[in-house]
């Protein structure tokens, strides 16, 4: 009888354990990305922040895919006087292992974010703990009207996952 009660005991202390755990690691999964308070971009860098979105499951054998939100901050030293538009075109290339894509920013335009897709290679036998890599290369120029880069511009930025 005191067998009984000590397993019963020992089984809801376990399910509390567990329960715990889940909602742990649902609760930190489900934050989502951040920019950094303390990166800011200073009057001539830019600062590029890549959120995540959603991780798909690979389709025939290929490589999961992440859906990012690119969202650029140029210095206020790009933006035209009392305006919400750049006053000089810039060029936000991303370079991963698999493929090179380049957002052109026209002068006079509104620097909205942008959707990438990209491959990851990951470990997901470690489910709840899965794991994935990537390379991603983030540069900026400054463009003329033919989306020639006449000069690099910095950039900062982050992810916080």
């Amino acid at each position: 009888m005191v067998r009984s009660k000590a397993l019963r005991l020992l089984g809801i202390i376990a399910f509390v354990i567990v329960y715990i755990a889940i909602a742990f690691f649902y609760n930190d999964s489900a934050r989502g990305a951040r920019l950094s308070a303390n990166i800011s971009p200073a009057a001539n860098e830019i600062a590029v922040m890549l959120e995540p979105d959603q991780l798909d499951a690979p389709v025939d054998d290929k490589l999961h895919t992440l859906a990012l939100d690119v969202r650029v901050f140029p210095g206020w030293d790009f933006y035209e006087a009392g305006n919400a538009t750049i006053r000089r075109s810039l060029a936000i290339e991303i370079v991963t292992d698999a493929f090179q894509q380049t957002k052109i920013y026209p002068a006079g335009s509104l620097v909205d974010p942008f959707r990438l897709t990209i491959d990851l290679a990951g470990n997901v036998q470690n489910y709840p703990l899965d794991s994935y890599r990537t390379t991603i290369l983030v540069t900026a120029a400054e463009v003329d009207q033919s989306g020639k880069a006449v000069s690099e511009v910095p950039v900062v930025g982050g992810i916080d996952v």
